[in-house]
């Protein structure tokens, strides 16, 4: 009775799948989240589902400091980061804020000049990931912190990106980020209108534009949060809520 013999891979057939397997392995970014202390509110579950939902492709949240805004878009694309749904995260912020300087004012490289905008990120990478992955999740090139000022001309695919503090954009540089968006990408856009740290912003424009069921059937969805939806502190929530009757008063 003959018996089958067994194929040989040839060595270049070898050599060729360890190599992929060894870039498979490389690229991906393997992580754990931090047990949570708290449970995420049916608000907040409402928008995770939101943004994890692929077919919504442009999403714009506005609510008041301490709803999570940006910690849960940052949940989110490292959800997807981690399921391998996306090959990167980039995490976007005015550099037209506190104090309108622009980069070129500020000492160092590009490098140096972008840590205090990168903070937020790294603050909220810390609240989420374990602490011995960290390290590493922080300097994978799997998240990118970009300026505004670099991102005309760009084309984002296959990624998740989080603008944040989008309210200290103008009207044109909304338009700007909002036409960067390539195939497989999803773009968030976090703000609060009642922060804006510019006379001309954007964002209640935007946000009102794209706030109809048209756009909604399009892939571009509008998501609001109140003060009530606050889950900083309870002093925070006080706090918006005795600003918000000094404007209206």
């Amino acid at each position: 009775m003959n018996k089958k013999r067994a194929v040989k891979a040839k060595p270049r057939e070898v050599e060729s799948n360890i190599t992929a397997a060894i870039a498979a392995n490389y690229n991906k970014l393997d992580f754990k989240f931090k047990k949570r202390s708290f449970k995420f509110t049916d608000k907040q579950q409402k928008l995770i589902e939101i943004l994890k939902n692929p077919d919504n492709k442009i999403i714009l949240i506005e609510g008041p400091a301490g709803v999570s805004k940006t910690l849960l878009a940052v949940y989110c694309g490292l959800t997807l980061l981690k399921e391998e749904s996306i090959e990167k995260i980039l995490y976007i912020r005015s550099v037209d804020e506190a104090g309108h300087k622009s980069l070129g004012y500020l000492p160092g490289n590009l490098d140096e000049k972008m840590l205090m905008w990168r903070q937020p990120l790294d603050d909220k990478l810390e609240e989420l990931v374990e602490p011995k992955d960290l390290v590493r999740v922080k300097a994978s090139e799997k998240l990118e912190v970009v300026p505004i000022n670099y991102v005309r001309g760009a084309s984002w695919r296959n990624s998740f990106v989080v603008f944040d503090e989008f309210q200290n954009t103008t009207l044109a540089e909304a338009k700007t980020i909002l036409t960067r968006i390539g195939e497989d990408t999803q773009l968030v856009l976090c703000g609060d209108s009642e922060q804006a740290d510019i006379k001309d912003s954007g964002f209640k424009t935007v946000f009102k534009m794209f706030d109809d069921p048209e756009s909604k059937s399009k892939g571009v969805v509008t998501f609001r949060f109140t003060e009530e939806d606050i889950v900083r502190s309870e002093i925070v929530k006080y706090v918006v809520h005795k600003f918000k009757d000094l404007k209206e008063s």
